[in-house]
């Protein structure tokens, strides 16, 4: 038995059909794989690869009478203006932080230093309505920034 504070999701992650608008993909492969009365039992949530996609994902969904938050849990990333007017929980990627490290590496390398790095920067996930609450899962100052 899992503890109150704890969800069980299986992610699915919908990938960019070659030569097909992301929007267009996901609308196309939440239509043909997700929609019908055992959907609830394949899948509690969707990583979209970004929220482009996530975006066709809701349109989908909500053509076929589901609702994300609701029936399911959806996530984008990139955090684009379209997700906080749509809904949508994203993950912000830390752009700032980005540019400054590839600085950085670009002026090592300028100055004869080839050793391989590896840099990890935290992103921040923005809880929206497409995402269930959980309780403890989000701290309350995330949910504040939209």
């Amino acid at each position: 038995m899992l503890a109150e504070n704890v969800c069980a999701i299986a992610v699915v992650a919908i990938y960019t059909v070659e030569g097909m608008p992301d929007r267009i993909a996901a609308t196309q492969a939440f239509q043909q794989n997700w929609i019908g009365p055992l959907s609830s039992e394949r899948f509690s949530g969707i990583l979209a690869a970004n929220d482009v996609t996530a975006i066709g994902v809701l349109q989908a969904a909500r053509a076929a009478g589901q609702e994300a938050g609701k029936d399911f849990a959806l996530i984008g990333f990139d955090d684009l203006p379209a997700a906080c007017i749509g809904g949508l929980t994203s993950v912000r990627p830390p752009l700032e932080e980005m540019g400054e490290e590839a600085g950085r590496l670009l002026l090592r390398r300028l100055q004869g230093d080839y050793t391989s790095l590896q840099v990890r920067l935290r992103s921040l996930v923005v809880p929206r309505a497409s995402t269930p609450p959980l309780a403890g899962v989000f701290p309350v100052d995330l949910l504040k920034t939209h």
